[in-house]
């Protein structure tokens, strides 16, 4: 599950560097980071289960997984970006 996670960190640093040219650097590690991480750590232990552990599989999979962390985290953002502005 560590080498999962290590290998999705490591896939996500390519998605980070072209994304940090048009968001900036820091805005959408955060979420390519996460999401490669959940996507590792999900492919590692999908690997390992007898549930269709084909490559193309996994590839579905990590995609699901990473897409869907980096929605939520994007979701998280922007409402605690718009509750944040109506505080005085």
């Amino acid at each position: 599950m560590a080498a999962g996670m290590l290998a999705g960190m490591v896939l996500a640093v390519p998605c980070w560097l072209v994304a940090g040219l048009w968001l900036g650097m820091i805005e959408p590690m955060l979420q390519i980071m996460l999401g490669g991480m959940l996507a590792g750590m999900a492919g590692g232990m999908a690997a390992v289960s007898e549930v269709r552990s084909d490559i193309v599989g996994l590839l579905l999979l990590g995609v699901a997984c990473g897409a869907a962390t980096s929605l939520a985290t994007a979701c998280a953002d922007w409402a605690l970006r718009r509750w944040g502005s109506e505080c005085p």
